[in-house]
């Protein structure tokens, strides 16, 4: 075993040399000649090689020797058979399908069942789907799943591919997103899934990022992004109801960031701002307080219409009223008279004069928000008329995202 070792490490010594050159015949003979060795490190190592420098005489020796010496290194031959492409790619793989009961173990591929599901992957690639019940076979048995990893990821071309086991490979993948033991399996399946059916695995996608039993919320994170992507349409009160409840206090931090950076209405950010003081860690508690003090309303997609906007702004003028974060009614008023002439001339398409209004609305608000906060600053109580720094964020902001896409007066 010291023998073997040595040799080893000598080899990929010698190897790392000619890493940046091109190999001379000699040294791809040599290669070639590893092949043939009867240990198996040596053999491995060699036909890495042969991938690595895409040595395409070497196919018929790995050929051969999986005949010859029915090599352990099933899995390697064939991904080097491809790699090297090989004219007798799908017919070693019929084969092995076969004679796979004559072939020994491996501590990989220790049954003939699991050597024909890795036969069976490059038989699919050939478009031949004549042994996917090999796939169900290895999903079905429990004692010996030494490459049913592998079964779980032939699921998809059979979906996609085999109408007649469609709905049973569907309905396996769905099962193993659930039930697989690595995070990895489920999440891949889950994004197989995603690739075929697409939006109708939002159940799928919201059960992960709910229950995934994954401890460090790879998992529930990677389901949380395809929700975004996505536009989940229920993903404001998925996160409302998941903030309270996650475990790990960084994914809380970005629920809470998510509600104000994608969403971002007052409703959203009273809520942020109420879970605060309810948050246990620390930390997280301040990182949430640094967000909503850094918070600007996200910015309305560029072909959203003026009118749109415009309406939106007087729904959160009046949303801002309702949270107690501007006063008094006469105001509020004021403000309305703004906003409702700026609509009447945006509908006789007066620009100049719209933005005229919108103008004037948002100096009022920031003036009396300046005045507010001078007497906050003194100590002294607010007058009825006020803007807290809370209301002029969002009248503010929207005010200025509908004067960015007016005309300046000149």
């Amino acid at each position: 075993m010291k023998k073997t070792v040595i040799l080893i490490g000598v080899l990929l010594l010698y190897f790392s040399t000619v890493d940046a050159q091109t190999l001379t015949p000699e040294q791809r003979q040599q290669i070639i000649a590893e092949i043939a060795s009867q240990d198996p490190f040596v053999r491995s190592e060699a036909i890495r090689q042969a991938i690595r420098y895409r040595i395409v005489e070497a196919a018929p020796v790995i050929e051969e020797q999986m005949w010859k010496n029915k090599t352990e290194l099933y899995e390697l031959s064939l991904r080097a058979l491809e790699a090297l492409e090989s004219p007798n790619l799908f017919r070693v793989a019929k084969q092995l399908i076969d004679s796979a009961e004559t072939h020994p173990s491996s501590p990989i591929i220790n049954d003939p069942l699991s050597l024909r599901v890795l036969a069976t992957k490059y038989l699919f690639k050939f478009g031949d789907y004549s042994t996917a019940h090999y796939v169900f076979a290895s999903l079905r048995d429990t004692t010996k799943r030494s490459l049913s990893t592998l079964a779980f990821y032939l699921l998809k071309p059979i979906i996609q591919n085999v109408p007649q086991y469609a709905d049973s490979a569907k309905k396996e993948a769905l099962r193993l997103v659930r039930e697989a033991n690595l995070w990895i399996d489920r999440l891949n399946i889950l994004k197989d899934l995603l690739d075929v059916y697409g939006t109708q695995m939002f159940p799928e996608i919201v059960y992960m990022f709910v229950n995934d039993p994954e401890p460090n919320g790879i998992n529930r994170i990677a389901a949380f992004e395809m929700l975004c992507t996505l536009n989940y349409p229920q993903l404001n009160a998925l996160l409302r109801d998941r903030l309270g409840k996650e475990i790990g206090a960084p994914y809380r931090r970005t629920i809470a960031d998510t509600l104000l950076t994608r969403f971002g209405t007052p409703s959203d950010y009273q809520f942020v701002l109420d879970y605060q003081g309810r948050e246990p860690d620390e930390i997280t508690r301040s990182l949430i307080g640094y967000s909503l003090k850094d918070f600007v309303p996200p910015r309305p997609s560029a072909s959203t219409p003026v009118s749109v906007l415009l309406d939106s702004l007087i729904s959160y003028k009046h949303q801002v009223f309702a949270l107690g974060w501007l006063g008094d009614k006469n105001f509020v008023n004021e403000l309305d008279n703004h906003l409702d002439n700026a609509k009447r001339h945006l509908e006789r398409r007066d620009s100049l004069n719209t933005a005229m209004q919108v103008s004037l609305f948002q100096e009022k608000v920031n003036r009396e928000y300046e005045h507010t906060k001078e007497k906050q600053g003194k100590g002294l109580p607010r007058d009825p008329r006020f803007v807290t720094i809370e209301g002029w964020k969002f009248l503010y902001h929207h005010a200025q995202y509908i004067l960015d896409r007016l005309p300046k007066k000149k």
